[in-house]
C-alpha cells in the first residue's frame, strides 16, 4: 500500500516539474481536401501529458486540433522547435503556434518525440520520414531507418510488402532529399531479389545508376549469369537512348566465364565484342585461370538468399572451380592456387581436409548442373552435400561421368533429395541395338541404393541410362513410396518383367515416360490390376496416371494397347508414336480430361494454317512439320519477327527452300536453338554461313539431302560453339576425314554426331581416341540402280546399315552396327 501511494507521489512530482517547465499550444490544422470530406468543423484538445491513451482515428474526425505540449520536450527531441520556441523567433514567446501539417503524421511525429511507439507501415513511410527530415526529429528518422532495414531484409516479403513499384518510388524520394540510407537499402532488396525482380513489367524502368550499383552488390543473386545477362540486354533493349557505353558498362559486369556456351556463342549476333570474350573464356579456362586477378570471374555467385543454382550448359565447370566457390571467403590464395592443379583423384583423398571451410547454404533448394561433363560424380555430391544441406532437386543430365551406381552415393549425402534428374538424353537408336528383344529374366541384386537409405523421392529420371538393368533398377524399388514421376525413356536394358516389378510397388506414381523400352504385356497387366491400390480410391494404377509417354514400345500388342487405354479415366496426356494402335483401341479411348494426344507423324496442312498457328499462338515454342501432306510455300513463313519460337523443324515439306528463304527465317525466327532441314535440295555452301550466321546459339542442328550443303566442307558450322546435337547426312561429299575429331574438339557440348559416309571425301572418318562425345552414327549406303523401264539407269544410294560408336565415360568405346537407318 504505501509502495502505491509512493508511486502516486511521484508522478504527481513528475507532472508538476514538466507543468513548471511550460506547455505551448499547438494547433494542427487540416489540409482543404481533407477538411471537405468532414461532415461539420470541429476541434478536439488534447495534452501530451496523456499521449499514451490517445484515441487516434477518434481525434482524426475533427476538422483542427489543439494540443498542449511540453516546451522542453519539444526543445529537446526536435530541431525545428528548438529554434522556434527557444530561439530568436517571434514564436518563442508565445503560448500558442499555428502548425499546417497532415494530421495524422503530425501525431505520430508527436508520439516519437514523447516517447511512444509508432506504427510504420509502406503507405506512411515516406510522409513519416519527410516529417522526421522537417521537424528533425533524430528518434523517428532511426525507428524509420530501422523498419526499412528490417522489411528489406526479410525473405518473402519482397512481392507482397515492397513491390519493385514502391522500392523505385522510394528510390526516386531518397535521392531527391538525399536520404542515404534509403538508396542503401532500395540497393540490397532488389540485388537479393534480383531473380524476381528480372521478372516484372517495371524492370526496364530502373533507373542506370541503380541496376549498376545492385550488379555490384555482393548479396546479388541471381540464377545463373545467363539470367544476369538476359536481363541486362532487356535492360538495354527498353531503354534504347541508353548510349553504348552504358550498354558495354552494365555486360561488362557479367562474369562471362561462366555463362553457357550455346548463349555465349549466340551473343555475339548481338554483342560480338563481349560474346567473342565470352567464348574465348569458356574454350581456354585453364590458361586464364593460371591468372589468379581473374578469378573472381570464374567464381558463382552463391548468397545466403539463393534458392536455385542453373550452371546447366557449362562445359568449363569442373569440380575446381564448383569447390572454390564453395569455400569461406577468407581462404588463402594458396590452397585456392593447389585446389584448382589437383585432379579430381586427388580431391576425392583430401576432401576431409576441407570440411572446416564450406559456407553452408541452407536456403538452397534446387541446382541444375546438366550438360556440365567435366564434373566428377563423387567430387560433386560431397561438396553439394556439404554446402547445401537443403537441397531438393539435383538436375544432372548428360554428365557423362554420373551413372546409376552413383544413386546410392547421391541419396545417402543428401537425404533432402525428392527430385534427381541422372538423364543421358533421349537417343532411340540405343533401343534398338542394346537390349531390346531380351530375355525376359529378372535378377535381383543389392548395391545400387542401400536398402537403410530411407529416400522421399518423388522425381526420377534416368533417361537414356542404357547401363541401367534389371538388377540395378529392382535396387532402385526403395525409392517408390513416394515416387509419382517415372522418366526412363531409351533404358533398354531393362526386361518388361523387370518394369512391371518396379510399377507394382509405385502407389502414388501418376507420370510415366517410358518411351523405347522393353515396355510390354507383363507391365500392362501391372496398370491394369486391381490389387494395386492406393488410399485415394483408384482401383488401378492406369486410372490414376494423368501422363503416359509410350512411343516405339513394340512389345505392348493391339490388343493389350485397347485394354490399356480403357483402364485410364484420369489421364491428361498420351503419346503413343509407333505403336500398335488401331482404330478399336481409339474408339474405346474416351477422356473427358484428355489434353495432349500423339498418335501421328503428320497432318495435312496448308500456308494459312500454319500463318495462323503462328499469328495466334502467341508462346508457341516448338513448331515441327514433317511429311506433311499439302502444298506450303515461303508464304506461310512471312509472319512478324517472333522471339518465341525456339525449335523448327522442317522435314520433307520445303523442298522449294533456297538461300533467300533461309535468310527470311533467320530474321523471322531469330531466338532458334534447334533446327532440323530435310530434303531443301536448292540449299548449297553458302547455306552454312547463314546458319551460322543467324543462329550462332543452336543446340541441334540436323540436315538431311540439303543439296550440296556440305560439298565445300562443313567448317562454318563449327563456329555454332553450343551444338550438342548435330546430323549432317547426304548434304554432299565435302567432310574431311578429321571431322568427328575437329567437331569433338571444337564442339565442347557436343553429345551425338550423325554423319553419312557418302558425305566423306575421303570415303571414311578417323574415330577419336579420347572425347566427351557420348554417340557417333555413321550410316552406310549401297548403289542400286533404277531404270523404271527407261534405257538410262538411274544409280541412287540406299541405306544399307548403321556403324554406332558408343563412350561410357571418356574411353569405353562400344561398337555395334544396325541395318536400321537412326
Amino acid at each position: 500500500m504505501a509502495m502505491a501511494e509512493n508511486e502516486e507521489k511521484i508522478e504527481e512530482e513528475e507532472e508538476e516539474e514538466e507543468e513548471e517547465d511550460g506547455t505551448v499550444a499547438i494547433e494542427v490544422t487540416t489540409p482543404i481536401p481533407r477538411a471537405q470530406e468532414l461532415q461539420e468543423e470541429s476541434c478536439s484538445c488534447v495534452s501530451t501529458f496523456d499521449i499514451q491513451s490517445w484515441d487516434l482515428p477518434l481525434l482524426l474526425q475533427s476538422s483542427s486540433l489543439i494540443i498542449t505540449a511540453q516546451r522542453s520536450r519539444l526543445v529537446q527531441q526536435s530541431k525545428y522547435f528548438c529554434a522556434l520556441l527557444d530561439g530568436n523567433f517571434s514564436e518563442s514567446s508565445l503560448e500558442k503556434i499555428s502548425i499546417g501539417w497532415d494530421p495524422q503524421i503530425f501525431l505520430q511525429i508527436l508520439q516519437s518525440i514523447f516517447g511512444c511507439s509508432v506504427h510504420i507501415e509502406p503507405d506512411n513511410f515516406l510522409l513519416l520520414i519527410e516529417g522526421a527530415l522537417f521537424f528533425g526529429v533524430d528518434a523517428l528518422l532511426s525507428a524509420c531507418e530501422d523498419w526499412f532495414r528490417r522489411v528489406c531484409s526479410e525473405t518473402g516479403l519482397f512481392s507482397h510488402l515492397l513491390s519493385l513499384e514502391y522500392l523505385l518510388g522510394t528510390w526516386n524520394y531518397s535521392k531527391e532529399k538525399c536520404v542515404g540510407f534509403i538508396q542503401m537499402e532500395c540497393i540490397a532488396c532488389v540485388a537479393r531479389n534480383f531473380a524476381h525482380v528480372v521478372k516484372s513489367s517495371l524492370f526496364c524502368k530502373v533507373p542506370f545508376d541503380m541496376l549498376l550499383a545492385c550488379t555490384e552488390h555482393p548479396d546479388l543473386t541471381v540464377y545463373s549469369e545467363k539470367q544476369l545477362c538476359e536481363a541486362l540486354i532487356e535492360w538495354i533493349s527498353g531503354n534504347t537512348e541508353s548510349s553504348s557505353d552504358v550498354s558495354f558498362t552494365l555486360l561488362r559486369k557479367v562474369r562471362s566465364s561462366l555463362l553457357p556456351l550455346s548463349f555465349a556463342s549466340g551473343l555475339r549476333r548481338f554483342y560480338s565484342e563481349i560474346g567473342n570474350e565470352a567464348v574465348d573464356a569458356i574454350l581456354n579456362t585453364a590458361s586464364k585461370l593460371k591468372d589468379l586477378t581473374s578469378l573472381n570471374q570464374f567464381k558463382i555467385r552463391i548468397t545466403n538468399y539463393s534458392k536455385k543454382l542453373l550452371l546447366s550448359g557449362c562445359p568449363q565447370m569442373s569440380e575446381n572451380l564448383l569447390l572454390i566457390s564453395l569455400l569461406k571467403p577468407n581462404t588463402s590464395l594458396s590452397l585456392i592456387k593447389q585446389i584448382l592443379n589437383s585432379s579430381s583423384s586427388f580431391m576425392r583423398h583430401s576432401f576431409k581436409s576441407l570440411d572446416n571451410k564450406f559456407v553452408s547454404f541452407p536456403n538452397m533448394l534446387e541446382i541444375d548442373i546438366s550438360g556440365c561433363h567435366q564434373l566428377d560424380a563423387h567430387c560433386t555430391i560431397s561438396f553439394l552435400s556439404r554446402a547445401f544441406p537443403s537441397l531438393a532437386i539435383l538436375r544432372a543430365s548428360h554428365c557423362s561421368q554420373f551413372r546409376v551406381q552413383d544413386l546410392n552415393f547421391l541419396i545417402n549425402s543428401c537425404p533432402t533429395l525428392h527430385e534427381v534428374d541422372f538423364s543421358r538424353g533421349f537417343d532411340a537408336g540405343d533401343f534398338l541395338w542394346s537390349g531390346h528383344g531380351r530375355e525376359n529374366v529378372l535378377v535381383i541384386a543389392a548395391d545400387v541404393v542401400d536398402n537403410r537409405c530411407v529416400a522421399w523421392l518423388s522425381k526420377l529420371t534416368l533417361e537414356g541410362h542404357n547401363d541401367l538393368n534389371d538388377r540395378h533398377f529392382s535396387e532402385l524399388s526403395n525409392l517408390t513410396e513416394m515416387l509419382s514421376y517415372l522418366n526412363i525413356t531409351s533404358c533398354s536394358g531393362l526386361s518388361d518383367l523387370a518394369i512391371a516389378a518396379f510399377l507394382r510397388k509405385c502407389l502414388s506414381i501418376h507420370s510415366l515416360l517410358l518411351c523405347y523400352t522393353s515396355f510390354g504385356k507383363e507391365s500392362v497387366k501391372v496398370l491394369c490390376s486391381d490389387d494395386c491400390q492406393n488410399p485415394i480410391g483408384c482401383p488401378t494404377i492406369a486410372s490414376r496416371l494423368q501422363r503416359l509417354h509410350l512411343d516405339g514400345c513394340k512389345g505392348v500388342d493391339e490388343f493389350a494397347m485397347s485394354h490399356l487405354l480403357s483402364h485410364m479415366t484420369m489421364i491428361k496426356e498420351v503419346s503413343l508414336r509407333g505403336t500398335s494402335l488401331t482404330d478399336e483401341a481409339i474408339s474405346n479411348f474416351t477422356v473427358s480430361s484428355l489434353e495432349r494426344l500423339d498418335v501421328s507423324d503428320t497432318k495435312v496442312t496448308s500456308d494459312d494454317v500454319i500463318k495462323n498457328l503462328l499469328a495466334s499462338l502467341k508462346h508457341l515454342q516448338g513448331l515441327e512439320l514433317r511429311c506433311c501432306l499439302g502444298d506450303l510455300t515461303i508464304h506461310c513463313f512471312e509472319v512478324p519477327q517472333n522471339l518465341m519460337l525456339t525449335a523448327l523443324r522442317l522435314e520433307w515439306v520445303c523442298k522449294w527452300m533456297t538461300n533467300d528463304h533461309l535468310s527470311l527465317l533467320t530474321s523471322t525466327f531469330r531466338s532458334l536453338t534447334e533446327l532440323s532441314l530435310s530434303g531443301c535440295q536448292l540449299l548449297d555452301s553458302y547455306s552454312q554461313d547463314i546458319i551460322s550466321a543467324g543462329w550462332p546459339g543452336l543446340t541441334v542442328l540436323h540436315l538431311e539431302e540439303c543439296g550440296i550443303l556440305s560439298k565445300n566442307g562443313v567448317s562454318s558450322l563449327l563456329s555454332c560453339k553450343g551444338l550438342e546435337d548435330l546430323l549432317l547426312r547426304h548434304n554432299g561429299g565435302g567432310i574431311p576425314k578429321t571431322f568427328i575429331t575437329d567437331a569433338a574438339s571444337e564442339l565442347l557440348q557436343l553429345r551425338i554426331l550423325a554423319l553419312d559416309l557418302c558425305d566423306a571425301c575421303d570415303g571414311g572418318f578417323d574415330s577419336p581416341s579420347h572425347t566427351f562425345l557420348r554417340t557417333v552414327k555413321m550410316s552406310r549406303c549401297r548403289k542400286q540402280k533404277l531404270s523404271f523401264g527407261l534405257k538410262a539407269e538411274i544409280v541412287k544410294p540406299v541405306h544399307r546399315e548403321t556403324i554406332i560408336l558408343q563412350w561410357n565415360g571418356n574411353t569405353d568405346l562400344q561398337t555395334s552396327i544396325v541395318k536400321e537407318r537412326i
